[in-house]
């Protein structure tokens, strides 16, 4: 029966902390496995629970009504000149949060985004049933809401009319031993038009390229869990940006800046 199922590590509704989506409230679905073994990967998903689509949609239309739901901190803290006293934050995403939360935002409107957003994750999300996943996809959709993929783009997306935002984090830069290494980005080859911004995990050194022309390409600074070399790996990222103002952007993950999930 376990073919009828996807293993969910967590599902929780909180703040895109990345990308071109920074700051927008979003219901995480979370699944376990990854067919890559990065050394930076900050996320565990070793425990998880096996759960149909309609339990998992069950779970986040609860989280939507306010079951289960934990206290929301919408007192972010803003990064600041304190916070990252050498790194000029005019290419990451202050203003986005900014204009996403200001101050005569009512608490209703700050609290779930409409159209509500699905964020599905991992792990890598294109190694489960792709069937289930677009069963998923379909019930979500016919309900309102829309769909963000984050997937290192290493296997083909077979659901993608379904989903409305692709974000795709190549590993080919990275050293990510696996039984699959990752030497092409798949997922280019058919989701060209689903995808809308490609994040690039970078550390001193990195070359980056260009994967689609058009689409914002966001370069991610490496989280060593050391803060002087995770410094230094954003200054090099705020370097290309600056040298190159039109081709790159810097995503850092704000979320932790913020001190949520």
């Amino acid at each position: 029966m376990r073919r009828l199922l996807l293993p969910v590590s967590e599902i929780f509704y909180s703040l895109q902390g990345e990308g071109l989506r920074t700051a927008q409230p979003s219901f995480f679905i979370r699944f376990a496995g990854c067919n890559l073994n990065c050394w930076y990967c900050d996320t565990n998903t070793s425990s998880y629970s096996w759960m149909s689509p309609k339990e998992i949609l069950k779970e986040v239309e609860q989280l939507r009504k306010g079951k289960n739901r934990s206290n929301f901190p919408f007192d972010l803290k803003l990064p600041s000149r304190l916070d990252y006293p050498d790194i000029d934050l005019r290419h990451s995403q202050q203003e986005n949060f900014k204009l996403q939360f200001g101050a005569d935002s009512s608490a209703e409107d700050r609290h779930i985004s409409k159209p509500p957003w699905i964020v599905l994750t991992g792990g890598e999300p294109l190694i489960q049933n792709q069937k289930l996943l677009e069963i998923l996809g379909l019930a979500f959709k016919q309900r309102g809401y829309l769909i963000q993929l984050e997937t290192n783009g290493s296997l083909p997306c077979q659901f993608s009319d379904v989903v409305d935002h692709i974000t795709v984090s190549p590993k080919e830069t990275v050293d990510c031993s696996s039984s699959q290494s990752q030497k092409e980005v798949i997922i280019l080859q058919k989701s060209r038009d689903k995808i809308k911004e490609v994040k690039l995990p970078i550390k001193v050194g990195d070359k980056p390229k260009i994967y689609l022309k058009n689409v914002p390409h966001f370069l991610q600074p490496i989280d060593t869990g050391n803060k002087q070399s995770t410094k230094n790996n954003i200054k090099y990222c705020q370097e290309l940006v600056n040298n190159y103002p039109d081709k790159w952007k810097v995503s850092l993950q704000m979320h932790k800046v913020w001190g949520i999930k």
